[in-house]
């Protein structure tokens, strides 16, 4: 399935879709890139959705993003099976997580197990104004 919208906003259409091979080259997967992509590989400015996303927001088996929701997550905000970001919560694989931005310290959390439940709830705790 191919679709791409006739409105394009700053060289990229809003919405396309591209799920499967297409008709001129069977071989190739779809590859959508839009401000709303969503395909085998989709790249959106502001939503992604596919096998492997990457955008604003991105969900799919593989995803990096501002908040990322995938079996494999990367972003500001991640969920996922095994998530990596500023704020991740993680499934049974486990979740890395950081929060930085006062006096420059960053504390770096990793739960491999994190217990009966599957998840891990990451949050930084900064040291105290002295």
């Amino acid at each position: 399935m191919h679709y791409r919208s006739s409105l394009h906003l700053l060289g990229l259409p809003l919405i396309h879709i591209a799920i499967g091979p297409s008709e001129n080259d069977p071989g190739n997967r779809g590859f959508a890139k839009g401000w709303i992509a969503i395909g085998d590989v989709a790249l959106g400015i502001l939503l992604a959705i596919g096998g492997l996303a990457a955008g604003g927001v991105a969900v799919g088996g593989i995803s990096l993003g501002v908040l990322a929701l995938a079996g494999f997550s990367l972003g500001v905000w991640s969920l996922g099976g095994l998530a990596l970001g500023v704020y991740a919560l993680g499934g049974g694989g486990g979740s890395v997580g950081s929060r930085g931005g006062i006096h420059d310290s960053i504390t770096l959390m990793v739960y491999p197990n994190p217990g009966p439940l599957g998840f891990a709830v990451v949050n930084a705790d900064l040291p105290a104004d002295s």
